[in-house]
């Protein structure tokens, strides 16, 4: 049977969220599907854009995509860096040719919510297999950075929660909230505190999502499952106790280390290199003080006492901040143009969310999670230079944002 180009399109989303942490850079299959997809119905997408109006928020978003990853390559190209150094930048001009493509054709709010309750039992069942069976201390290092891993498994998460009212339409609630507290147990286990401060917010978004349905009635009207909720959470909560302890008392103590004057601990180092991606900012705030930038405010500061990093530290040109990242190296040009890359779809997303339509309102609150996730992960870790948070950031964008786009033109068609 001869698959049609929607049913493929379909299949790659599925494979993109199930497969995310399957397998060793699961995400890159689905990813990598979508683009030979685009590539292949190339002449498809351009006549199919030239009968449309795409909206001024998607042309924008586009825009500064291409912005972006200029910002990043043209100064690359005037320091002659070698060609793996073009390999993230270039991405972002890529990922429109998969945009296009999605906008073209329905994606199935089931896929996306079947996908991601996969996904995070898969992520969840890592994670125990990592600390438990292997004894390592933080689960997802065989598969990506561990706070990427933390990251996205929270995201996955978060899809789950929002695809609740989908799901069960189809499978018993029991499944969905054991991928839910798999999920959890994966965001824990990963010991990645960025993400740990990133669920108030999004414990907000659920409730603002789900407000019509949690009224004062309803409560009454469902102390079955309140009891089944809070019998998970406690268990959830009992199983990963201790790697929650551990590592909120590591924080509290590596801040009250570095106020003792002792910075050689991952809070103080984080503190240390903001001082010295802020020192290269003031240096250079235009254009950037590029590749080595850092690293030579890094020792500048270093020979002037302002700021106590290890010797094996001074090289390093990642602040764990990707705000200051981008500033320090390249300027405040990209640094408005990654600005936009959060805030356009952020936007864009706001002003889907309380669409009649349920599939353009789910995905909308799913993108309004991915964005404020990645920004508040941003803050203490520079996300879009790891393969597997720039990937999955881009293209859960792309998913979420097509399905709004695509019935904003079927309207005004």
């Amino acid at each position: 049977m001869k698959l049609t180009t929607p049913q493929i399109v379909n299949f790659s989303v599925f494979l993109f969220f199930a497969l995310t942490f399957a397998t060793r850079s699961g995400y890159s299959l689905g990813a990598a599907l979508l683009i030979i997809a685009a590539i292949i119905r190339i002449k498809s997408i351009t006549q199919y854009i030239k009968k449309i109006n795409l909206p001024l928020n998607t042309k924008l978003f586009i825009l500064f995509l291409v912005l972006f990853s200029l910002f990043q390559i043209i100064p690359n190209l005037i320091q002659n860096l070698s060609m793996s150094e073009f390999d993230k930048p270039i991405r972002y001009i890529i990922i429109i040719l998969p945009l296009l493509l999605l906008i073209q054709y329905e994606i199935s709010l089931k896929t996306i919510a079947f996908a991601t309750l996969i996904g995070s039992i898969i992520i969840g069942l890592q994670a125990i297999y990592d600390v438990y069976i292997l004894d390592v201390s933080r689960a997802g290092g065989r598969f990506t950075v561990v706070i990427d891993f933390g990251n996205i498994a929270l995201l996955m998460t978060s899809f789950v929660i929002l695809s609740y009212e989908e799901l069960k339409k189809y499978i018993h609630q029991l499944i969905i909230m054991s991928s839910i507290s798999l999920g959890f147990i994966a965001v824990i286990l990963s010991g990645s505190r960025g993400a740990w401060s990133y669920i108030p917010i999004l414990l907000f978004i659920v409730i603002f999502f789900y407000r019509k349905k949690l009224t004062l009635i309803n409560f009454f009207n469902n102390k079955k499952k309140i009891s089944v909720l809070l019998l998970l959470f406690v268990g959830v909560t009992s199983f990963v106790y201790p790697k929650i302890s551990s590592r909120i008392n590591a924080a509290t103590n590596d801040i009250t280390l570095y106020q003792d004057g002792h910075s050689n601990s991952s809070v103080g180092l984080r503190f240390e290199m903001w001082k010295s991606a802020i020192d290269t900012i003031k240096t250079a705030p235009l254009f950037g003080a590029g590749d080595s930038g850092i690293a030579e405010s890094n020792h500048k500061l270093a020979q002037q006492g302002e700021i106590n990093l290890p010797k094996v530290w001074l090289d390093n040109d990642n602040p764990h901040n990707q705000y200051l990242y981008v500033f320090a190296k390249y300027g405040v040009f990209a640094f408005l143009s990654l600005m936009a890359l959060f805030l356009l779809p952020l936007h864009f997303f706001y002003i889907h969310r309380n669409s009649p339509n349920n599939t353009i309102k789910t995905a909308a609150y799913l993108g309004i999670c991915t964005v404020l996730g990645c920004m508040t992960f941003s803050l203490t870790e520079s996300i879009l230079i790891n393969n597997a948070m720039q990937t999955f950031y881009l293209f859960s964008i792309i998913i979420f944002y097509s399905i709004c786009i695509k019935r904003d033109i079927n309207h005004e068609t």
